[in-house]
């Protein structure tokens, strides 16, 4: 059983499990405690809100129709809606993929990772259309996006046999061949998961991975578009598939790490970093023009959550 999600708040799960993928029905600890949702689904989900509608839904790729959330744990295939769009298309054959709102417009953007490119599909009213296409990206296993340097553009960090391929400040609009691109070798083996964690709270977005040779690693953010490798020698191996998950265990404002170790059980590796505080990185994105009028965009983001609101009208105010 792999674990796609999970709601740190209450007892939703879903995971792919032996009938498919599935949804926890609440607290689980056994596969029967869930409900399949997308029978005989083999491979991992992306999470979207793929019809605008401020509900997530569920692509799953392999040409297969996505799940529209339809509210209460029920989803539904619209065949009607999807079949001729280009969710289905893009998603054929996909190694991975991610979602961001690239163009800060409210609207879901895919990242599909090929053989041999990156995919950018952009949400529109009308659905997703192919924007980009990055060669950079051939050669990829899986990608992360997060903002790794530290100036309210999103970067991404695609994980490549031997080492992490970063692509600073992603633009749907620029030309894909001049995106500035830097790799970064692993003496400890290829990655085959990674994560994005702010694991010394000090703001600046860290890479937290899973090689496939069974060990941790994480990439600390030096806020120069630089990492420093920080050494887990200390830390339980974990299974080559297991997916790190960030989440704060004793809510002291820290994330802590998760994950499955090669004996089966569940560690979780502590973040206790002195002389630091809670941190935010707070962007103000100004105001920007918009067919309704003019839009003030505000991100805020602490450790690996992250926030983005726009509102109508401009913007004043002191410091």
């Amino acid at each position: 059983m792999h674990i796609e999600w999970f709601d740190t708040q209450g007892s939703r799960v879903l995971a792919l499990t032996g009938t498919g993928l599935s949804l926890a029905k609440g607290f689980v600890g056994k596969t029967a405690e869930y409900k399949a949702i997308l029978p005989d689904a083999t491979v991992s989900v992306v999470l979207a809100d793929l019809d605008a509608d401020g509900d997530i839904d569920i692509a799953a790729g392999s040409d297969r129709i996505p799940l529209t959330n339809a509210g209460k744990r029920r989803f539904v295939q619209e065949e009607t809606l999807y079949k001729t769009g280009p969710v289905p298309k893009q998603l054929e054959g996909a190694k991975a993929v991610t979602v961001a709102d690239l163009q800060r417009d409210g609207q879901s953007d895919l990242l599909i990772l090929h053989d041999d490119a990156l995919v950018v599909a952009v949400g529109t009213p009308d659905g997703l259309r192919e924007a980009l296409r990055v060669t950079a990206g051939a050669g990829s296993n899986d990608l992360v996006i997060a903002d790794f340097s530290n100036d309210g553009r999103l970067d991404v960090a695609l994980l490549r046999p031997k080492s992490i391929r970063m692509i600073w400040n992603l633009d749907v609009f620029a030309v894909a061949e001049a995106m500035a691109t830097e790799d970064i070798e692993l003496a400890a083996g290829g990655p085959q998961r990674a994560v994005v964690t702010d694991f010394n709270n000090d703001g600046l977005l860290d890479l937290a991975i899973v090689t496939a040779g069974g060990k941790t690693l994480v990439l600390r953010n030096r806020g120069d578009q630089g990492f420093h490798i920080l050494s887990t020698e200390e830390w339980p191996k974990p299974t080559t598939s297991a997916r790190i998950i960030p989440t704060d265990v004793d809510q002291d404002g820290r994330e802590d790490l998760a994950y499955i170790t090669e004996q089966g059980k569940i560690t979780i590796v502590r973040n206790v970093t002195e002389g630091v505080g809670k941190s935010i990185a707070l962007f103000a994105n100004g105001v920007r023009a918009a067919p309704s009028g003019l839009l003030t965009q505000i991100e805020v983001r602490r450790g690996g959550s992250y926030a983005y609101a726009q509102s109508p009208g401009g913007c004043s105010g002191s410091a």
